[in-house]
């Protein structure tokens, strides 16, 4: 039963990835509170061959996303830190995706793609399968 409850957690924080991440791209307007995600880290990135620097305001997501999920840990805390980890795991592999650029080219090609290539697809950060199996994974 742990292990399905471990990997039912793991499988959602890749679907909660790529909906999450797509959701973001819906906010472009100055005064939208969810802006900065395009308007900074995009614009940033595409200046700068994919660079960026780390995020506060990704982390301080994260920590909220985590912490809406903490109901869980009456129901199944194996899920529940399953889901901290992938959130750790998330921001380990986009931080270091956006500051060691052949590092994410040989590790996350589909998150420089994303990001160098077209904007509009390829929301999976850990892992492309989500997309592949949605028709959105586009090679640059």
């Amino acid at each position: 039963m742990i292990l399905l409850e471990i990997g039912l957690a793991y499988v959602y924080s890749h679907v909660l990835e790529y909906y999450a991440h797509k959701f973001l791209h819906r906010f472009k307007k100055k005064h939208q509170p969810l802006a900065f995600h395009l308007r900074e880290h995009h614009a940033q990135a595409w200046r700068n061959n994919m660079h960026d620097t780390p995020s506060l305001r990704e982390a301080t997501l994260l920590g909220c996303i985590a912490l809406m999920h903490s109901p869980l840990l009456l129901v199944s805390p194996p899920a529940f830190w399953t889901l901290v980890f992938c959130a750790m795991s998330y921001l380990y592999v986009h931080t270091r995706s956006h500051m060691d650029i052949k590092w994410a080219m040989n590790n996350v090609p589909w998150h420089v793609d994303h990001h160098l290539g077209n904007h509009k697809a390829n929301w999976g950060v850990r892992k492309p399968w989500i997309d592949i199996l949605l028709g959105t994974r586009v090679p640059k």
